[in-house]
């Protein structure tokens, strides 16, 4: 598994890479595509996205039934997928329970969104209730304490 000051790294080159945090920049900057498809297409296994690695173009496929406050969380996820995992194809999936590579994609989603949130507005809630309200998988909201 990777070190979390070793995605910073790769987080931080990559934002000074695409003079930017934006996600278009930031998908422009590694030729990877972006496109929004049906949740039922079998592609996405009922995913709200999945990354796929090909030697013509990386895509991304966002599913349109994902929920809009939760979309660049998961783009940034598979984005993470794409920089920091030699991989062929991957889902995304909303669990509480992943291996280590879903935990490195969270991790970097975060940090390449680079959240400023009032974490006291989410004090007493809990993890599922957090992840809902900031948009992100429960997965990650260990990182935010």
């Amino acid at each position: 598994m990777m070190r979390k000051e070793e995605i910073d790294n790769i987080v931080v080159g990559l934002v000074e890479s695409a003079s930017s945090r934006d996600l278009g920049d930031i998908l422009s900057e590694l030729n990877i595509a972006l496109y929004r498809i049906d949740g039922n297409r079998p592609l996405l296994r009922g995913s709200h996205a999945c990354y796929i690695e090909s030697p013509k173009r990386d895509t991304i496929y966002l599913s349109r039934d994902c929920p809009e406050e939760m979309r660049s969380f998961v783009i940034a996820h598979e984005i993470g997928h794409a920089v920091l995992h030699d991989i062929e194809i991957s889902h995304y999936g909303i669990s509480k329970f992943g291996d280590k590579e879903e935990e490195e994609a969270d991790y970097f989603a975060l940090r390449l969104l680079d959240p400023s949130w009032d974490l006291s507005e989410v004090e007493g809630y809990s993890s599922d209730q957090v992840a809902t309200m900031l948009g992100v998988s429960e997965r990650c909201t260990k990182y935010l304490v």
